[in-house]
C-alpha cells in the first residue's frame, strides 16, 4: 500500500481476468481508508471497517475478500519498506462456507426479469450450459455451425473445448441473437453499446 498523494494507493500484482473482481472489492475499501496514510491504518480501523460492512448487510465472503485485497496492499508496502509494520488483518473462517442449493428455474427468470435487456440471454445462456461468464461472452458466430457450437480449448478453461448441440432454450437464445445481430458484430452477446460483456455486478 504505497503512498501516492498523501492517500492509500492499492497496487499488486493482478492477472487482467481478476481485473474487475478487484475493482469492484476495492471500492468499498478506498471509501473507508482512502484519506488515511498507510501508516496510520490501525486495527481499529479494521474492526470498525468490518462492522460498518456488515452493518450493511454484507456477508462474510465479500468482508473477506475485501480484506483480502487490502492485506495484499499493506504487505507490499511493507515489503517496498513504504510502512515498518502492518496491522492484524483477520478474516473470517470460511471452511463452512460452501454454497449450498440452486436457483429453481421460476426463481432465476425473476431475477432475470430485473436484468438490462442486452444481458438477459447472455445469462439465460450461462444457466442452461453452465459456462463460465468469460466463456459465454467470448462466443462467436464463427464458433456456430448450424445446431451445434464448438468452443475452441484457447477460450474454454478446461483447456479441452466444448461442443454444444443446440436445442430448446438455448435454440431460442441463439436464434433471438441472430435476429437482432448487428452487421459484422462477431460475438453473439455484447451490451447495447457494441462492446463485449465484461463486468455487471452493478446489474
Amino acid at each position: 500500500m504505497p503512498l501516492l498523494g498523501g492517500k492509500i494507493a492499492f497496487i499488486f500484482p493482478i492477472r487482467l481476468r481478476d481485473l474487475d473482481g478487484i475493482r469492484y472489492h476495492l471500492l468499498p475499501v478506498r471509501k473507508w481508508f482512502g484519506a488515511l496514510h498507510a501508516h496510520q491504518v490501525t486495527e481499529r480501523d479494521i474492526d470498525r471497517y468490518i462492522e460498518h460492512r456488515l452493518g450493511l448487510g454484507r456477508s462474510t465472503t465479500t468482508v473477506n475478500r475485501e480484506l483480502q485485497y487490502l492485506g495484499q496492499a499493506m504487505r507490499l508496502a511493507k515489503k517496498k519498506k513504504r510502512i515498518e509494520a502492518m496491522p492484524g488483518i483477520e478474516k473470517f473462517s470460511e471452511k463452512d462456507n460452501a454454497r449450498q442449493g440452486f436457483f429453481e428455474h421460476e426463481q432465476f427468470e425473476r431475477v432475470v426479469d430485473h436484468l438490462p435487456d442486452d444481458l438477459k440471454d447472455y445469462v439465460r445462456f450461462a444457466y442452461y450450459t453452465g459456462w463460465r461468464k468469460g466463456e459465454v461472452a467470448q462466443l462467436a458466430w464463427r464458433h456456430i455451425e448450424g445446431d451445434v457450437v464448438r468452443l475452441p480449448p484457447e477460450i474454454s478453461k478446461n483447456k479441452d473445448g466444448r461442443v454444444l448441440v443446440l436445442v430448446d432454450e438455448l435454440a431460442e437464445i441463439i436464434t433471438r441473437k441472430r435476429a437482432t445481430r448487428r452487421d459484422l458484430m462477431p460475438l453473439v452477446f455484447y451490451r447495447s453499446t457494441g462492446l463485449p460483456v465484461r463486468s455487471f455486478y452493478r446489474s
